[in-house]
């Protein structure tokens, strides 16, 4: 199959096309933030009408003329495409009209052919340069209507794309909120494991798609193919900003760096249609869609899709060049995904938006609304996010950009093509568009007056869409809201959430009956904390608190600090409510605010996602989760503000948006119940005095990890080595009991390759962790680093494993050098350590990880543990196992 002919005869000069066509008042196709302008009627430049009715999109012609510099001054051209009856042979045609002496056209006229058309139609574009430089081109426009073997001609437009806006990048794998908001991390590929890879051809008509560091182009993107359609170029990088942009919210890679996209690894092919200024011409873009139709005609097995993020308002009833192209494409297998525009217009008169065949995309805001300026109307088929969207930029890895428009949203749909491809890589355009369809969750709020569809697309699993919760909103007075409350209220409501406001002093029954008919409570910081009281803590459903004074009811923490801030930093984007944000500084006030940290006996369960600093600011407990006074009814989430002088038209968009993702998580998005535990299948080898006789503290050692669904295989220390090499080889993790005799256990655990935890402060020479223990005799000890597995939900500061006092053990004399110490026990001797597997022991690297707990004197009573403690044991074992 042979691909279009490109032409290098005529030279182009973007800036000035640019710069002449404003002087005309032309505007310009775009997909963008600077929207899709109305074309304006042309100028009377030509005396007569061309006959027969072929001319097409006359009102254009303006837009197709151009002033080029040449020898002798200024040469005149104008840019057309024609179409022709089928058999024609199109050389032959332009030879015959470069002979033809009937208007002297040899000598007024040089004709230059840009490109052949076989495959979307059958048809050429050419360049006429105007050799005397009148710029009447009636004659040869008449010319063309009486050929027979003309059917149609209309003119070769310009069209243009916006600049982007800059924004900071960051470090590490960053899933944008937009990704995340459609599903992609419950997705098939799951978009920001490491491991996505969609395996399917995605052609990208933009303008290219830049390396992504130093001279690597494959850094952040799969690419198999750069074409540049411009006349006399071969560079099909970007310089301009938008074709990667759309690229990388496509396909990104999975790569644990960088920005990851909706399908990550999709296959690229870049074919670069406009210019380093962000100008072409719709000749050029029907060139890349004739290549995209021979390569599917070529490899009829092959799930393609192409991403049009562009679009210029030709007018109603009007079928265009442009129109036809992606027709055919379609029809010849080819999935097309394109943009409404941005111009906040009906898109039935915008080029190729109205294309029926297509998949068109309008846009909507983080909050949910659809966005004022995206097109809209009964060929708008699907919306996408497509405000502030963040994506990559041709400045290097980790030089990212955020950009508006319908552009970013059809690129979300692109994505979501290429996912659905991936496991159904023989569906038609039409059964991809039916599945989209059916998939999309209806939840876009405030959409234009008529036929607009509200439906967003949706890549995820069935966990529900954002919006559609009712809240129970528990304020001073329901019948007369504060200030505060209302805008409250109605934020919440713009999402599309039913808020009822309650007042604190309502009873407890009242409470109950609200409750029963609510999916999420949220305490306002504008209540009396003493009325509201514990109405709330046996509540079912999830409860999110400004009101820092209610966290002792809610029975998450027993204290607060007032601070005053504006940036929060996130310290764990691993969860619903932080996961489209990433890790790092956020703004989430435009101005400081007073608010409230969380401090004093945290809940056991309590999960803090974000910090003021080195204060806890954000944290949630799972329904189930341990508080500290039991599980938890519901879910909790503690907000990151909620001082008495919070003003909540304070917040940015981000903080916006991390508010309603808390509200969506209390009220059941995300996972609904706690993850597995980290040890898949755990077998724990109890090392006991006496395996088939268990002394009562190792038997409820024994029940209790049992109770965490761990199996338990006890061994006697006195076992041979022979005997603990087999049973290592079989389990998963070793926890050596102090009721063993550490003379009869000796080294038998030094050289095992699984997690060892110890109880046995004797042992801690023979495990290579210090020269001697300690016995402490205390009840709680201080936790120095809560950066660590083990330690990450408890917090720093003091700390109270057990109920009553018994003989602690620690690690004395000389440490390993690798030895980690996280809890002391007097604020100095180290009670809590550990060895990561390959740690220096001073003897060699550890052969597995190692934990040494803070407890283990003889007269330790493992019933003593309070649920702090069981916590530690338990997330102990789960990082020797290999827990991170």
């Amino acid at each position: 199959m042979s691909y279009p002919a490109r032409s290098s005869t005529s030279t182009r000069f973007g800036v000035l096309l640019l710069g002449f066509a404003l002087l005309l008042g032309s505007t310009f196709l775009t997909g963008c933030a600077d929207g899709v302008f109305s074309a304006e009627e042309s100028f009377e430049t030509q005396q007569r009408t061309a006959d027969g009715g072929k001319l097409r999109l006359a009102h254009m012609l303006d837009r197709a003329y151009r002033t080029n510099p040449g020898k002798s001054g200024s040469n005149n051209t104008l840019g057309l495409i024609i179409g022709v009856e089928h058999g024609v042979d199109k050389q032959r045609l332009a030879e015959r009209f470069r002979l033809n002496e009937r208007f002297r056209l040899n000598e007024r006229f040089r004709l230059n052919k840009r490109f052949e058309y076989d495959n979307v139609f059958n048809g050429i574009a050419w360049m006429i340069e105007d050799v005397e430089g009148s710029g009447d081109y009636q004659d040869f426009l008449d010319e063309l209507a009486a050929d027979p073997d003309v059917i149609w001609f209309e003119p070769d437009f310009d069209m243009i794309q916006p600049e982007s806006d800059p924004a900071d990048g960051g470090s590490g794998q960053e899933v944008p909120w937009s990704v995340a908001a459609v599903g992609g991390q419950t997705s098939w590929a799951v978009s920001g494991d490491g491991q996505g890879d969609v395996n399917v051809q995605v052609f990208i008509l933009d303008t290219g798609v830049a390396k992504a560091d130093n001279d690597d182009w494959n850094d952040d993107f799969n690419l198999v193919e750069n074409i540049d359609y411009r006349d006399g170029m071969d560079d099909a990088k970007d310089y301009d900003g938008h074709g990667t942009h759309i690229a990388g919210i496509i396909g990104a890679v999975d790569d644990n760096d960088g920005l990851v996209g909706l399908a990550p690894g999709a296959r690229i092919h870049n074919l670069k249609v406009l210019g380093d200024d962000g100008t072409g011409d719709v000749s050029q873009v029907i060139a890349a869609i004739e290549h995209i139709t021979a390569y599917k005609l070529a490899n009829q097995g092959t799930p393609m899709v192409a991403n049009m993020s562009l679009g210029e308002d030709v007018g109603n009833n009007v079928f265009s060049a442009l129109d036809e192209a992606v027709s055919a494409s379609v029809a010849a297998g080819v999935v097309y995904v394109v943009a409404a525009g941005n111009h906040g217009k009906n898109a039935s008169s915008v080029t190729p938006a109205k294309v029926t065949s297509a998949i068109t995309v309008g846009s909507y805001a983080f909050n949910g609304s659809f966005s004022d300026f995206s097109n809209y109307g009964p060929k708008v088929d699907i919306l996408a996010p497509g405000e502030g969207i963040l994506s990559m930029s041709p400045d290097g890895a980790g030089n990212n950009v955020t950009m508006t428009g319908t552009s970013m949203a059809a690129a979300h749909v692109t994505g979501a093509v290429a996912l659905y491809l991936g496991q159904n890589p023989s569906a038609t355009p039409a059964q991809v568009e039916a599945a989209l369809l059916a998939d999309a969750k209806d939840f876009v709020t405030n959409p234009p007056t008529g036929s607009t569809t509200t439906k967003s697309v949706w890549v995820g699993g069935s966990e529900p869409p954002p919006g559609n919760a009712s809240v129970l909103l528990v304020v001073p007075d329901a019948g007369n809201l504060s200030g505060q409350d209302a805008a409250k209220k109605t934020l919440m409501e713009s999402w599309g959430f039913t808020v009822t406001p309650i007042a604190a002093s309502a009873s407890q029954s009242v409470f109950n009956s609200a409750v029963a008919g609510a999916d999420a409570a949220y305490i306002s910081e504008e209540i009396s904390s003493s009325q509201l009281g514990t109405k709330l803590t046996g509540a079912a459903i999830g409860v999110l608190a400004e009101e820092a004074e209610i966290y002792d009811e809610l029975q998450m923490s027993t204290s607060k600090n007032w601070l005053s801030k504006s940036n929060l930093d996130i310290t764990d984007a691993s969860h619903y409510i932080t996961e489209s944000f990433g890790s790092g500084t956020m703004t989430i006030f435009s101005w400081s605010q007073s608010v409230a940290d969380i401090s004093g006996t945290l809940a056991p369960g309590l999960q803090t996602l974000a910090k003021w600093g080195s204060n806890k600011a954000l944290a949630v407990i799972e329904a189930g989760g341990q508080t500290n006074n039991g599980p938890a009814a519901g879910r909790r989430v503690k907000l990151p503000w909620g001082g008495g002088s919070l003003d909540i038209n304070a917040l940015t968009n981000d903080g916006k948006s991390l508010m309603r993702r808390a509200v969506e998580w209390a009220a059941g998005s995300g996972e609904t119940t706690p993850p597995p535990p980290p040890l898949a299948n755990p077998t724990v080898l109890l090392v006991t005095p006496d395996a088939s006789n268990l002394v009562a503290q190792d038997a409820d050692k024994k029940a209790l990890m049992e109770s965490w669904g761990y199996t338990v295989t006890p061994i006697s220390a006195w076992a041979s080595q022979s005997d603990f090499d087999n049973a290592v080889a079989n389990a998963t993790v070793a926890y050596v009991s102090e009721e063993i005799s550490s003379s009869q256990l000796g080294t038998k655990l030094t050289g095992a390759t699984i997690g060892v935890v110890n109880e046995e402060g004797q042992l801690v020479d023979e495990l290579q962790m210090a020269s001697t223990p300690s016995f402490p005799w205390a009840n709680h000890l201080y936790i120095n680093d809560d950066t660590h597995y083990i330690t990450e939900t408890l917090g720093t500061g003091q700390f109270w494993p057990i109920d009553w006092n018994w003989a602690y053990t620690g690690v004395d004399g000389t440490l390993a050098p690798g030895l980690q110490v996280i809890a002391k026990w007097d604020g100095t001797a180290a009670a809590l350590a550990v060895l990561e597997a390959g740690a220096e022991t001073g003897s060699g690297p550890a052969a597995g990880r190692r934990v040494h707990l803070p407890w283990g004197g003889n007269d330790f009573d493992i019933n003593s543990l309070n649920a702090h403690g069981q916590t530690l044991m338990k997330r102990a074992m789960e990082w020797a196992a290999g827990a991170n």
